[in-house]
């Protein structure tokens, strides 16, 4: 690294109608920046998901109190992959950091990201040991984690989010694929490079409301497994010795029995494994074809931000 300059470490922070939240947020976080900011070049990137509120106004008032405060501004709201995924790719650093804006990330462990990384490895990332949350929300969680990971065609580290520092070099090959469903999580673990898990507690919002309700838990859930397997594609043929022994069987009962009912039973099972896997093969063609268009994931309406 060139001993003339600082390091540079851009924090980068999406949020979506947040207004109340960000100046509690930029108070918690401003500390952490005056501090790395001793040695490094530090800025924080502000992602603006197309919000509805006046999220942009707070963000400019901010702006106004530090210069370190930079946002960009999408041109709707493109989904909190999207809104990351256009921060990452909107900004030039040896070093990024992202990180919630809700404050449920608790921002000192960014001091920790940074020794991790100082200390060899190309990503440091947070593993969530418990979050102010119902227990049976926690669970689903760690379920989703554990299912991701058995079927993931890549490596896939449990009980974390996006809360990670990275290098430079880790973010060019993670965003080398051209995705137009993008799942950072996932492609951060897929191209490896050494890694190091900071444990921490997971906290309440600053406040106001999440904007992922069950539906979008879901919608976000079924995203990030089509984008970290192909599972699915293939469960047709793990079955296929399954499917071949229950048909033989229904097949065989019915002409010991002299029955037509066997044989409906079979083709109504049939029929609904074909529909699953039809469904399931549309899905991933529907996202081959939109990945094939190379339409970028996010729209850049304003920007007050520095690539540099």
């Amino acid at each position: 690294m060139d001993h003339e300059r600082k390091r540079t470490i851009t924090i980068i922070a999406p949020c979506y109608n947040e207004a109340a939240v960000l100046p509690i947020f930029w108070n918690l976080l401003w500390p952490i920046v005056d501090d790395l900011d001793k040695k490094n070049q530090v800025k924080v990137l502000f992602v603006n998901n197309g919000s509805t509120d006046n999220s942009l106004e707070v963000l400019s008032s901010l702006r106004q109190l530090d210069s370190r405060v930079n946002f960009i501004t999408l041109s709707r709201n493109f989904g909190y992959q999207g809104a990351l995924d256009a921060g990452v790719r909107n900004s030039n650093s040896d070093l990024y950091c992202v990180i919630d804006a809700d404050g449920e990330d608790p921002p000192e462990l960014i001091r920790e990201f940074l020794v991790a990384i100082d200390n060899g490895s190309d990503i440091a990332y947070g593993v969530r040991q418990s979050r102010q949350e119902p227990s049976y929300r926690s669970a689903l969680r760690k379920i989703f984690y554990r299912v991701v990971s058995l079927v993931s065609d890549d490596p896939f580290r449990l009980d974390t989010g996006e809360f990670s520092m990275f290098t430079n070099e880790l973010k060019q090959a993670a965003l080398s694929e051209n995705n137009s469903f993008p799942f950072l999580r996932a492609s951060l673990s897929r191209v490896g490079f050494k890694s190091t898990g900071v444990p921490h507690d997971r906290r309440m919002r600053l406040g106001g409301q999440s904007s992922l309700n069950a539906i979008g838990m879901v919608n976000f859930a079924v995203g990030g497994l089509l984008s970290s397997s192909t599972f699915p594609l293939r469960l047709a043929l793990y079955l296929l010795p399954i499917h071949i022994f229950v048909m033989a069987g229904l097949g065989l009962m019915s002409l010991l029995t002299g029955s037509t009912s066997p044989l409906i039973f079979a083709l109504y099972i049939a029929n609904v494994l074909m529909m699953v896997q039809f469904a399931f093969v549309s899905v991933y063609l529907a996202r081959t074809y939109k990945n094939g268009l190379l339409r970028p994931s996010s729209f850049v309406v304003d920007r007050l931000s520095s690539k540099e």
